[in-house]
């Protein structure tokens, strides 16, 4: 209860020896954790394992993609990462506002809901389910360098879910959307392989 009473600059002095466990924090990162942990903390020593994500990526199990109500599958994943990863990279200003904006547009380009972009693209950041904050927050925190190299990654481990077979189920998804596409538009090339991999 004292804690969803506290003004940003109290909830900063009392946070920062916490946030310091994790990850050296700045003005600007201060003021986005004080907006996502603020209303969500019951004592503060629940920071550094909500936070965690911020120093190292976890394992996590690719079936986090998936998401029945935002009908997400890991094959719209990692469409969806892809376009995310080159849109991100054209953010100039790396701030929430632009980055925010920039996974909009993602959504725009595919045709497809908001949380159909900023499920994934949260779950590529983070590889948790849960967060305090959405996949702009996690981005804007994590810096253009890390939220960049994060959706590129390998070695992931996952559970139930041999990775060999996901890149191949993917691979033939994205090809079948690719051919499709052509076939439509009276044009036909093979599709390129994917480079980039949600996990």
């Amino acid at each position: 209860e004292y804690i969803r009473k506290m003004d940003e600059a109290a909830f900063t002095q009392a946070a920062r020896p916490y946030y310091d466990q994790v990850v050296p924090t700045d003005a600007a990162m201060h003021a986005i954790l004080y907006r996502i942990l603020q209303p969500r903390l019951e004592v503060f020593t629940q920071i550094p394992e909500k936070i965690a994500f911020l120093k190292a990526l976890p394992a996590y199990d690719t079936a986090l993609f998936v998401h029945k109500k935002m009908k997400t599958t890991r094959e719209l994943a990692l469409t969806v990462v892809q376009a995310a990863r080159e849109a991100l990279k054209g953010v100039a200003c790396w701030q929430e506002t632009a980055i925010h904006e920039a996974l909009m547009g993602v959504a725009q380009a595919l045709s497809l809901k908001n949380g159909q972009v900023f499920w994934p693209v949260r779950i590529a950041l983070t590889g948790l389910q849960v967060t305090p904050g959405g996949a702009d927050e996690a981005a804007t925190l994590l810096g253009q360098a890390e939220a960049l190299r994060r959706p590129g990654g390998s070695g992931i481990r996952t559970t139930g879910v041999r990775i060999a077979c996901f890149r191949r189920q993917c691979f033939r998804s994205v090809r079948s959307v690719h051919v499709q596409k052509h076939r439509s538009t009276g044009h036909r090339r093979s599709a390129r392989r994917p480079s980039i991999l949600p996990y």
